[in-house]
């Protein structure tokens, strides 16, 4: 049985390519941590992308449900 992880990834890697398509420079976030020095711990981060001077973290979801802004939220729980 796979982990979370490895069914997460290949969502990853698409969402990098449709990025990429779109205009943007997309890393992978173990790319982008090891790039920068950084931890490669997991931060909820799918993915870092640049475009026209911005960075946007991007956090890859692959429910097969609606989605609210709500469910995006780091603290669920919380209201």
């Amino acid at each position: 049985m796979q982990s979370t992880t490895e069914r997460g990834r290949p969502l990853e890697v698409a969402t990098k390519l449709y990025l990429e398509k779109q205009g943007f420079t997309a890393y992978l976030w173990h790319e982008w941590a090891s790039q920068k020095g950084l931890s490669l711990q997991d931060t909820g981060i799918d993915l870092v992308a640049q475009k026209n001077g911005e960075i946007y973290a991007v956090q890859c979801k692959n429910w097969d449900i609606e989605v609210s802004w709500r469910d995006l939220r780091t603290s669920r729980g919380k209201k």
